[in-house]
């Protein structure tokens, strides 16, 4: 028998649920108090939610509990699931309709598979290195990948080639090539001006959450963040992976502090610069952001059928680029914007029946 099978089956006797909650939390290992693992498996949060949401002074009513994340991932079904979970779906779907990036071609087992639709497509490793040396660098991720796993970056230098900004051999990078399978090639978004300087080396994308009003229909943006790589999570700048990020004024595109979490020791930190850079971040503007929010909500007019989205954005000198859009967006962005404090959020989740109004989470029937 299973540890989540002797769970459930727990779950099921007079006062199992209580019981399931205390061995859960006893086994985690979460750097927080014995007691804060058990109040936040009870209210339906992770363990790591009590240091995130500061919840030894803040009210935990004020944020949607992790256990609704799933409900809140299928929300839109299971047609929006497959348009936003394969990446390449989605280029095909929306590249005249959204400023995504050139996909020159996709990687299966091990081979180049040439988009004919791309004016540069790489049909052979060589094609490849060409595309390097004239266009510039791409990045390899899996179609269907994320949180930031298996991504990576290969560009061309004076020396040969980079891969994930190291010096490489060409032979050695043509056998990490011929070891992927399901992978996209896509051309690398330089960021704004401002982005690079804070921190340059990841592609610092913003996350903005889209949400439909239930009342009026009209698409709103209730939070959004700036992600920020750091030394150790070089191509990426996910927060899962060791990433940093600042919230986003949704009225100005101004950004607040800079907020990180190490998981090892269950322990936050707030600063108004970048750590490894030193370069301010707390009062920053994101250039042209309201150019980027009407993009996204002219978008969504379109799309009725999209009422969330977590949008994976790039600025950039000219404009900007949408990396991918996300069904299943994680709700740690309420470290910047506890959700239930938003009546429209509130509306929303009570309507789709992710949360009740007493608090609750619904029992929703399979």
């Amino acid at each position: 028998m299973t540890f989540e099978t002797l769970l459930r089956a727990v779950d099921r006797v007079p006062g199992g649920r209580y019981a399931k909650h205390a061995v859960a939390a006893a086994l985690d290992r979460t750097p927080v108090p014995y007691a804060a693992r058990l109040r936040m498996r009870r209210l339906g949060f992770k363990a790591e939610a009590f240091v995130l949401y500061q919840l030894d002074r803040n009210d935990a009513a004020h944020y949607l509990p992790d256990r609704c994340w799933s409900d809140m991932a299928k929300v839109d079904g299971a047609t929006v699931q497959a348009l936003l979970g394969n990446k390449l779906l989605f280029h095909h779907t929306f590249r005249d309709e959204l400023p995504l990036p050139d996909v020159p071609a996709t990687l299966a087992l091990g081979r180049l598979v040439p988009n004919r639709a791309s004016e540069r497509a790489i049909a052979s490793f060589d094609d490849l290195v060409r595309y390097l040396e004239e266009v510039g660098p791409v990045m390899l991720k899996p179609i269907g990948g994320g949180k930031g796993r298996g991504i990576h970056r290969v560009e061309a230098s004076s020396d040969g080639l980079l891969y994930d900004g190291r010096p490489t051999p060409v032979g050695d990078v043509a056998a990490a090539i011929d070891r992927l399978d399901g992978v996209l090639v896509s051309a690398f978004v330089r960021q704004a001006t401002y982005a690079a300087e804070i921190f340059p080396g990841s592609a610092n994308t913003m996350r903005l959450i889209v949400m439909r009003d239930v009342d009026t229909g009209e698409p709103f943006v209730p939070a959004a963040i700036h992600r920020f790589g750091r030394t150790e999570t070089v191509p990426v700048d996910n927060y899962s992976r060791g990433g940093v990020f600042a919230g986003i004024d949704a009225a100005t595109g101004e950004m607040g502090p800079l907020f990180g979490y190490d998981a090892k020791v269950g322990r936050t930190s707030w600063r108004d610069d970048h750590p490894d850079t030193g370069a301010p971040v707390r009062g920053v503007v994101v250039p042209g952001w309201h150019e980027v929010v009407d993009r996204l909500l002219t978008f969504t007019r379109r799309h009725p059928y999209f009422s969330y989205v977590g949008w994976d954005v790039v600025k950039t000198d000219t404009g900007m680029a949408i990396l991918e859009a996300n069904y299943g967006a994680g709700l740690q962005i309420q470290v910047v914007r506890p959700f239930l404090t938003d009546p429209r959020i509130r509306r929303f989740v009570e309507a789709r029946g992710i949360y009740a109004p007493n608090g609750a989470p619904h029992r929703r029937s399979a």
